[in-house]
């Protein structure tokens, strides 16, 4: 709490006291003080992420703990699946256009002792200024009312209130002499001096977002410090790392079955890592799926990090690119026709991440993983190769529910009927010889007592798992590459007269599953110890229920659509202390 001194208006109380001579400032309380009555102002923000603003302890910020917040440099133009590449950054505006943008938005209040009639009839004003700079540049924000006259966070969760808050994008506060004014009008509808503010990140910066009391004139009268803040780009808030090789570096099995094994490095492209020394020793990894461009996977990259952001995490967050295909490396005509390839490559990839994780400095109990689609085909062949984490979270998986779980029941439909999807099943799970069903089968691949506890997100009507099944009942084996799986007396998996070793090769070109996707079929048990159907969230908070047949809402939809997916990935990951 700070205290700020205001000379004497008709409808200020006579408390009258003697402190020190005129425009002293107190260096430990940031308090300017006179003979005249003193009010207290407080301005502050949700510091510990609760999504409380308390005025106490738990949201106290200093200049070695600032409050760290993003600037609002991505493009928020449309509400499914924001650009890449951006042309117009949001920070250019002075508007709220979608509700996607509101999730570049914080929350910021302020209380006073000032007299409510002060403020309506402009006798007094109050304005915030970054002051006390610690960066080599000069933050910058824009402010805006929050639609909730309790100052709530329904902006970020409810459609209807992010709605409001985009009716009022054209109340973005004014700047007098350099400062951000609240403006009159503001008080109009209060009937107390409090304010609730939301602001976005302009300008990269470190400062003190002080507050100042102005007169009706904008003459400056008295200041008082506000919480610590440091804006940054979101890339220098978490880490990325990336295999080193791209998919068409890496050759295919029949130009090379014996590939050397892919290595990673750190990826800061540009942004150095500015590293939250107040954050906490948990840590969490995404890995993406198929067909992501390199500028895609860093924009979901950012939205992961921003949405478990606001739900709380306060760890070190990462994400993991593995070499699939995509338009960045094949002709985007063709890039459709990549899935065997990719897979292939996602196999080779997962002792990289098992390398990647398991050197991160936290203790693999402070470790947990998230990956979508084909990216869960890395993260299983990383817990083959060893990688150690505690939890791990399947989103939309694009990988045979065989792998998780063998129960037989998983060969049929829900009615009990066989999945005539599958096609031939002359395939490494139905091999008389048990040796080539454990060698290169699908069951139980990722299922081992040593691996963490799995929760799976999925949703039975996943367009693009659709399609992965017709895959696996045309392309597996896939016999216009020369790729056979026969029983004795021939030779089992071969590539034309080549007898194969590799799992990989294996996987990616020859093994058929005998049933769904674990990310469609959601009795998927065993080692998964929950699977959530998306399709059940019938209450969301944007413009949608349920995900429908959406493989990739949790990223393409907004977080208001979306945000019931993070809130329980927090949950299943166990990223906040008391879900530990």
């Amino acid at each position: 709490m700070a205290t700020v001194a205001v000379p004497f208006t008709a409808s200020t109380p006579i408390t009258w006291i003697s402190l020190v001579p005129i425009n002293s400032l107190d260096d430990t309380t940031g308090c300017l003080v006179d003979n005249v009555n003193l009010v207290t102002v407080d301005l502050a923000v949700d510091a510990d992420r609760d999504g409380e603003i308390t005025f106490d302890e738990n949201d106290k910020t200093s200049a070695e703990i600032p409050f760290r917040f993003w600037i609002n440099n991505d493009q928020d133009d449309v509400e499914v699946d924001e650009p890449s590449i951006v042309t117009y950054p949001d920070s250019d505006m002075t508007s709220i256009d979608t509700m996607r943008d509101l999730e570049d938005y914080c929350r910021l209040s302020l209380r006073t002792g000032i007299p409510i009639a002060d403020l309506q009839n402009g006798n007094r004003r109050i304005g915030l200024k970054f002051t006390h700079i610690a960066s080599s540049t000069t933050p910058s924000i824009h402010v805006f009312p929050n639609q909730s006259a309790a100052g709530n966070l329904d902006y970020l969760t409810n459609g209807t209130a992010a709605a409001n808050q985009i009716a009022i994008s054209d109340q973005c506060f004014q700047t007098h002499n350099g400062m951000i004014v609240i403006p009159q009008y503001y008080w109009m509808n209060r009937s107390d001096s409090t304010a609730h503010m939301i602001f976005d990140g302009i300008a990269a910066g470190c400062g003190n977002l002080s507050v100042a009391i102005l007169d009706q004139n904008y003459n400056e009268l008295g200041e008082t410090w506000g919480p610590w803040i440091k804006l940054l780009d979101v890339r220098k808030m978490y880490r990325r790392a990336r295999v080193v090789n791209v998919a068409n570096q890496i050759d295919d099995p029949w130009v090379n079955d014996n590939p050397p094994a892919q290595t990673w490095n750190w990826d800061p492209n540009g942004n150095d890592y500015d590293e939250d020394t107040a954050a906490e020793t948990l840590a969490c990894i995404y890995v993406y799926g198929w067909r992501m461009t390199y500028a895609e996977t860093m924009t979901w990259s950012d939205t992961s990090y921003k949405r478990l952001w606001h739900q709380g995490f306060k760890g070190k967050f990462y994400s993991f690119r593995w070499a699939t295909y995509s338009t960045d490396t094949v002709n985007p005509y063709t890039d459709y026709f990549t899935y065997n390839p990719s897979e292939y490559r996602a196999w080779l990839c997962g002792p990289a991440l098992a390398s990647f994780v398991n050197g991160l400095p936290q203790y693999s109990d402070q470790k947990r993983i998230f990956a979508h689609s084909m990216g869960n085909v890395t993260a299983g062949a990383a817990l083959r190769a060893g990688m150690q984490v505690r939890l791990y979270s399947l989103c939309n998986a694009a990988m045979s529910a065989s792998a998780y779980d063998t129960n037989p029941a998983l060969r049929k439909d829900q009615n009990g009927n066989d999945l005539d999807s599958i096609g031939d099943r002359s395939t490494p799970d139905t091999d008389p010889d048990p040796a080539y069903r454990a060698a290169f089968g699908l069951q139980d691949k990722f299922n081992n007592a040593s691996f963490p506890r799995m929760f799976s997100f999925g949703l039975p009507n996943d367009h693009a798992l659709g399609l992965w099944t017709e895959n696996n009942y045309m392309y597996k084996p896939e016999e216009a590459l020369g790729y056979y799986y026969s029983f004795p007396p021939y030779n089992r998996p071969t590539w034309f007269n080549r007898i194969i070793t590799s799992l990989p090769e294996v996987m990616g070109y020859v093994t058929k599953s005998l049933t769904r996707t674990a990310g469609a079929d959601l009795r998927t048990s065993a080692i998964i110890t929950d699977c959530q159907n998306m399709n059940d969230w019938t209450n969301m908070g944007g413009n949608h229920g349920g995900f429908d047949s959406e493989h990739s809402a949790e990223w393409k939809w907004n977080y208001q659509s979306t945000n019931l997916f993070w809130k329980r990935l927090v949950t299943t990951l166990s990223l906040k202390p008391q879900n530990n």
